[in-house]
């Protein structure tokens, strides 16, 4: 009986593993997602922007409040980005270093681009 027993508790254990896995995967896919999305809307805001300005240059008209509304878009955006760049960092268990701007694991304590020694203080506050 205990062998099945232990067989049992073992694919329940795997099942458990593996489904953990599958949310943190899904999770980190969604992300990369939802910054491609970013990425690419903050590309069409910034070639409006330009052309707006080129048309304003050229021929001397006013865009100069479709100008600023597509600037919030940018700041929305752009908060938008670092907020899901932080939380992808978070789900892979990994920081940026302060010197280089790599993405390493937590674990590290010298960053493995730049040798620059991680601060312990940094490391604490990820956590």
């Amino acid at each position: 009986m205990a062998f099945w027993e232990d067989l049992q508790k073992g694919v329940t254990d795997a099942a458990s593993f593996t489904a953990k896995k599958t949310s943190e995967l899904t999770g980190i896919a969604k992300l990369k997602y939802a910054i491609h999305t970013c990425e690419q809307k903050l590309d069409k805001c910034f070639a409006e922007i330009g052309r707006l300005f080129y048309e304003s240059q050229k021929e001397g008209t006013d865009h100069a409040s479709e100008i600023a509304t597509l600037i919030m878009q940018v700041e929305k955006l752009t908060s938008d980005l670092a907020i899901n760049n932080a939380e992808l960092m978070k789900l892979r268990k990994a920081v940026t270093c302060d010197s280089c701007g790599a993405e390493i694991a937590k674990e590290c304590i010298f960053c493995p681009v730049c040798g620059k020694r991680m601060d312990e203080e940094e490391t604490i506050e990820e956590e």
